[in-house]
């Protein structure tokens, strides 16, 4: 595992803080998602895309909650 990433959280445990994720949306793919504290959000494979994606998209509508996630251990 990787210094800079938190171990895979389930579904049911949520971020303790607002930011953006690693998210497993199947067993073959992986996103950067952004959680609000309440919701996660559509996301893309690559963060750039993913803040993207927030910023466009957040209003619009929250995303299904992912398979499991991980954190970012140093922001980016």
């Amino acid at each position: 595992m990787s210094k800079e990433l938190t171990p895979w959280f389930p579904r049911w445990t949520y971020p303790a803080r607002k930011g953006y994720y690693i998210s497993s949306v199947s067993e073959d793919s992986v996103w950067y998602r952004y959680w609000d504290g309440k919701n996660w959000y559509y996301g893309l494979d690559t963060l750039e895309g993913a803040v993207r994606e927030y910023t466009r998209y957040r209003e619009a509508w929250p995303a299904d909650t992912p398979l499991t996630w991980r954190g970012l251990a140093k922001k980016p």
